[in-house]
C-alpha cells in the first residue's frame, strides 16, 4: 500500500513539472497543420501528430536540469528508469486525450473530409488513434528520447526524430512496400497492419533501451 501511495505521489509530481512550452508547441502545430496543409485525417494522425511528439519526448529526462534541481534529483534513491516509464505513460495519455480532441476539432470544422490519392479512408477512430498514430507517436518520441540521452542534448534528439520523419514524409509513396515505411496507412498499403507491428516492436526496443540507459546513467 505504501509503495502504491509513493507511485501516485511520483506521478503527481511528474505531471506537474512536465508541463512546459513544448506541450504548447505540440498543440499549436497539430491545430494549424490540417488547415494549412490540407491533410487527410489518416495522414494527420499517422504523420503530423506523431512527428510533433518529438517536441514532448526530446527533453523528457532533462526537466530537472532545466528547473535547477538536477543535483537533488540525482541524490534521490528511487529508480530513475521507473521515472522514465512513468513520464512515457503520462505522455501517451496526453497524446490519447489530445488526439480525441483533435479528431473532434477536425469533425467540427469539416477538415476530416479531405481525401488523399493514396491514404486509407474511413479508418475507425480507435485504429486511427491507438494504432495508426499511437505506434508512430511512441516510436518517434522514444527515438527522440534515446538520441537526446546519448548526445546529452534534447535539441539533438529532436532534430534526429524530425529528420527521420520528414525524410519518410517525402518518400512514403515511393517506397510504399518497404517494410521500414512508417506511414503504410497513408501510402494505402494493403498490409499496413504488418508494417505497424514492425514499428510497435521497434518502439518496444527503444523503450527497453531507454530504460536501461537511464537506469544505469543515474
Amino acid at each position: 500500500m505504501e509503495n502504491m501511495i509513493q507511485v501516485i505521489k511520483i506521478i503527481k509530481v511528474n505531471m506537474k513539472i512536465m508541463l512546459s512550452k513544448n506541450y504548447l508547441i505540440f498543440i499549436f502545430v497539430c491545430l494549424i497543420a490540417p488547415a494549412a496543409l490540407n491533410l487527410s485525417a489518416t495522414i494527420y494522425f499517422e504523420m503530423i501528430i506523431p512527428i510533433s511528439g518529438g517536441f514532448i519526448f526530446s527533453n523528457m529526462m532533462f526537466i530537472e536540469k532545466h528547473i535547477g534541481i538536477d543535483q537533488q534529483y540525482r541524490m534521490t534513491s528511487f529508480n530513475k528508469g521507473s521515472v522514465f516509464l512513468i513520464r512515457t505513460a503520462i505522455n501517451f495519455m496526453f497524446y490519447f486525450i489530445t488526439s480525441c480532441a483533435f479528431y473532434f476539432y477536425l469533425s467540427v470544422f469539416g477538415l476530416d473530409g479531405v481525401s488523399d490519392e493514396f491514404a486509407y479512408r474511413n479508418v475507425n477512430l480507435i485504429t486511427l488513434i491507438l494504432f495508426t498514430g499511437g505506434v508512430n507517436y511512441l516510436f518517434f518520441g522514444l527515438m527522440a528520447t534515446m538520441c537526446s540521452n546519448i548526445m546529452n542534448n534534447p535539441i539533438g534528439g529532436l532534430i534526429v526524430s524530425l529528420l527521420y520523419g520528414m525524410i519518410w514524409m517525402g518518400q512514403y509513396t515511393n517506397y510504399d512496400t518497404f517494410i521500414m515505411n512508417p506511414f503504410p496507412y497513408s501510402a494505402g498499403n494493403s498490409d499496413a497492419y504488418i508494417y505497424k507491428m514492425v514499428y510497435l516492436l521497434l518502439a518496444a526496443c527503444l523503450l527497453i533501451q531507454n530504460y536501461r540507459h537511464i537506469k544505469s546513467r543515474f
